[in-house]
């Protein structure tokens, strides 16, 4: 009986198990469904990512941008101009950079219809200055009212907002004088700050202003003009009279100051600021000369000369961390430096992607000691198609930094693709985008009047770069190495040369020699009269884009150079030797100039 359950059994599991085979069989005869593809979006004008590189026929440039601030809820404003019919905007991004929208939305009202020249957030009020007007909005970026305007009709270069008896004052600092504003009272008189005024006891086009944070208490603001004098008012009395004011070295061109949170008036009343000759500490002294002591001068950046554009700093004050954006003047590339001791010592510049920029703004998150963020915009204003500006985002307290929207490029090439738990990665490079240029083959160029550069001349072993002045007139030409460059300067006939800088005081001529293959270096050059030429031998390659080009200078190839808007700038451009044929191209088509 068992055998024949068994068997029984078997027969019963061997049909099923064959009936199994039919039912998954059926499948393969139904009909195959075709696979689908979707499209991958690219970054582009929406979020105002990488405006240029949007396929969607809404592509623009931005020319302009910045600074950047932050409101006490953590949002993030800035500034900017494109070449979208709506060219000025304040911009609001939500997501710490990642995207931007109009701060005003569809509905909101006052964008700014010209430049923008200072902007700042207090509490979720938020200020802009165009040329001497003052716009403010109290919700959040919305609405914004021009509230008043400077009158003497001076452009607003910079301003910040203090809490004085729990109403707000704006501390406005123009092209010649420092002003206050009280937002209790209902028709925002300007008035002059100090007594007497900034004007009269210091002078100069004013570059920063800061109130201080005990100005609830002593109305302390600090303010530093062309002049390179940095000042502090106390309840608008006499500047320098309660606090002495102190000297920065020489004359300057940009400044930044920052208050540290144990500020004192009388106990501790010193500060930190920034100029286009370096970073500072103030050392205030009680009725007499204050001094100043440089923590890092620009002359030690990488590259060349800079100048700085922003500082911001946390912490005490002898243990501060500080924090500084810097464009170097000769090659135009963009540094962020920190301290994490007062000054004490450095880090080495950290390099920022973007090619060319105006300045750099940086700026510490809120919550900068627990998360370490921090924020980066290279702008200003002169940006072009393709120069690489934009903002950076960094949570390791700036060791590295992530160009992640504003960004002034587009894609030309997919490399690479990966995904990974929903996120797609995409390795690109650009091509394309290279900026105005004359392109000469023969090797040679020659500009009259103002001043040119010719960035990144690179070189093949016994290649030499040789530098003729012809006319009347002075020549200064500066030669300034890229890392690692190699090279000898030698003077032929009718000039001097000191270290790196060559001097002509009529007709005369040196050399250039480079040392190491490829070796790079630029060629600078100031004239007050007659012509400099540039001609140089070897092969001849150009790559990259403004102002990074590697450049090797030819008898026969191509030569690149870049003039900068320097008014009444003639570049003649000749072959050599006079009989060559020569083809000459000018991009972009249309542009400013006059062929």
């Amino acid at each position: 009986m068992k055998n024949k359950i068994a068997k029984l059994m078997g027969v019963v599991l061997t049909a099923v198990t064959v009936l199994s085979l039919f039912a998954f069989a059926l499948p393969a005869s139904a009909a195959i469904t075709p696979q689908t593809w979707t499209k991958q979006a690219m970054p582009g004008a929406t979020g105002y990512v990488m405006p240029q590189n949007d396929i969607s026929g809404t592509a623009f440039t931005i020319l302009a941008s910045g600074p950047v601030v932050q409101d006490s809820a953590g949002n993030l404003f800035t500034y900017v101009q494109t070449t979208q019919t709506a060219a000025f905007a304040i911009l609001k991004s939500t997501n710490g950079g990642r995207s931007w929208a109009l701060s005003s939305g569809t509905t909101g009202t006052g964008q700014p219809t010209a430049a923008v020249t200072a902007l700042v957030a207090f509490g979720t009020n938020i200020y802009y200055a165009q040329s001497n007007k003052l716009f403010r909005s109290t919700d959040n970026g919305l609405n914004f009212i021009n509230i008043c305007n400077t009158p003497d009709a001076t452009v607003i270069s910079t301003m910040d907002v203090g809490t004085w008896s729990g109403r707000d004052i704006i501390v406005l600092g123009t092209t010649s004088n420092v002003f206050s504003i009280d937002s209790a009272d209902p028709f925002f008189t300007v008035a002059q700050l100090g007594t007497p005024d900034f004007a009269t006891t210091i002078g100069g086009n004013v570059l920063a202003v800061k109130v201080s944070t005990s100005f609830g208490t002593d109305r302390g603001v600090a303010a530093i003009s062309t002049t390179g004098v940095m000042s502090y008012d106390v309840l608008g009395g006499a500047w320098g009279a309660i606090i002495g004011s102190a000297p920065t070295v020489g004359a300057i061109t940009a400044a930044s100051i920052h208050f540290t949170s144990d500020w004192n008036a009388t106990t501790l009343p010193n500060f930190y600021f920034a100029t286009s000759n370096g970073i500072y500490a103030f050392r205030g002294v009680l009725a007499a000369p204050s001094t100043t002591l440089q923590l890092y001068s620009t002359s030690t950046s990488t590259s060349s000369t800079g100048s700085f554009s922003s500082l911001d700093v946390t912490g005490l004050y002898g243990a501060a961390t500080i924090y500084g954006g810097i464009v170097n003047s000769s090659t135009q590339a963009t540094q962020l430096v920190y301290s994490s001791n007062a000054g004490a010592t450095w880090t080495a510049p950290k390099k920022l992607q973007a090619k060319i920029g105006a300045k750099v703004f940086v700026l510490l998150d809120n919550s900068f000691v627990t998360n370490s963020t921090v924020y980066t915009l290279v702008g200003g204003a002169g940006l072009a198609a393709s120069d690489d500006s934009g903002f950076y985002y960094s949570v390791d307290k700036g060791a590295s930094n992530n160009e992640i929207s504003l960004i002034n490029d587009f894609v030309t090439t997919i490399n690479d693709i990966a995904a990974s738990n929903g996120i797609t990665f995409i390795s690109t490079s650009n091509s394309a985008g290279a900026p105005p240029s004359a392109a000469v083959t023969a090797g040679s160029f020659v500009n009259t009047a103002g001043s040119y550069q010719l960035l990144n001349a690179a070189a093949v072993p016994a290649d030499v770069a040789t530098i003729t002045k012809a006319g009347g007139g002075t020549a200064t030409i500066t030669i300034g190495p890229n890392v690692g460059s190699s090279y000898t300067i030698a003077a032929v006939s009718g000039c001097t040369v000191a270290g790196n800088v060559i001097t002509f005081s009529g007709n005369g001529s040196a050399t250039v020699t480079a040392l190491v293959n490829l070796d790079n270096f630029s060629v600078t050059a100031t004239i007050g009269g007659g012509t400099v030429a540039v001609t140089a031998t070897g092969a001849s390659t150009v790559s990259g884009t403004s102002p990074g080009w590697n450049v090797v200078l030819a008898t026969a190839g191509t030569a690149a150079t870049y003039f900068p808007a320097v008014t009444n700038t003639v570049a003649t451009i000749t072959p050599v030797p006079a009989a060559s044929d020569i083809t000459v191209v000018f991009s972009p088509a249309g542009g400013s100039y006059n062929p």
